[in-house]
């Protein structure tokens, strides 16, 4: 590949990378609906044009910043081992850490749920193979509680854990934990854990 018609990717890789961390910085302190290509063109001094030349729409940019957002949350997850005494003990340390991650950065957690969801049809939703990397890390902890072959139920299992918690951040979130008589996101979350993992127990004994 010639020089110059390299130089001229690499400009164009460098400068879609400042998109997306522009869009995270107006994301994360004013919330998705802040977001336009007018705004996003202004603080980068370029023409608006310019936005389209290199992205499809405005949801691609959001879809590079959600990208971001749940890497963040891996890393955050993987910052130091789970502690490895008991299931229950790995699950609750990683759901505080979901949990801590969500409280700061509120708004961009809240920007990957606020996107409308892809038509029917074949298309996969937006970042997938990251929310199941997410997802991996919850089956890994559950597998003491499975035998081999049960891939599928240890997969449905992480699942239903992952939207339970998901269910009680937003609540958090959105300070409507108050009707449900609870003092904290992570009361509901030990209890949520501790009845799943009892009720896998159970069903092994049965």
């Amino acid at each position: 590949m010639p020089k110059a018609t390299r130089t001229r990717i690499d400009d164009r890789e460098a400068l879609k990378k400042r998109y997306v961390e522009e869009a995270g910085k107006i994301i994360a302190t004013e919330g998705l609906s802040a977001l336009t290509a007018r705004r996003l063109a202004g603080n980068l001094a370029v023409a608006v044009g310019t936005t389209y030349n290199l992205f499809a729409n405005l949801d691609e940019i959001v879809v590079a910043v959600n990208g971001t957002t749940l890497d963040g949350l891996a890393a955050a997850i993987a910052a130091k081992p789970l502690p490895a005494e008991s299931v229950e003990a790995a699950l609750i340390a990683l759901s505080d850490r979901y949990l801590g991650f969500v409280r700061k950065n509120r708004n961009l957690w809240q920007a990957l749920f606020e996107m409308a969801p892809p038509g029917e049809g074949n298309e996969a939703f937006p970042n997938q193979p990251r929310f199941e990397a997410l997802f991996a890390v919850v089956e890994g902890v559950l597998t003491p509680l499975f035998l081999p072959g049960e891939e599928a139920a240890r997969a449905r299992s992480a699942r239903v854990l992952w939207a339970g918690l998901h269910g009680i951040s937003m609540l958090a979130l959105g300070q409507r934990l108050a009707p449900l008589g609870v003092a904290t996101a992570e009361d509901l979350v030990e209890t949520l854990v501790c009845c799943h993992v009892a009720g896998l127990r159970a069903d092994r004994k049965s």
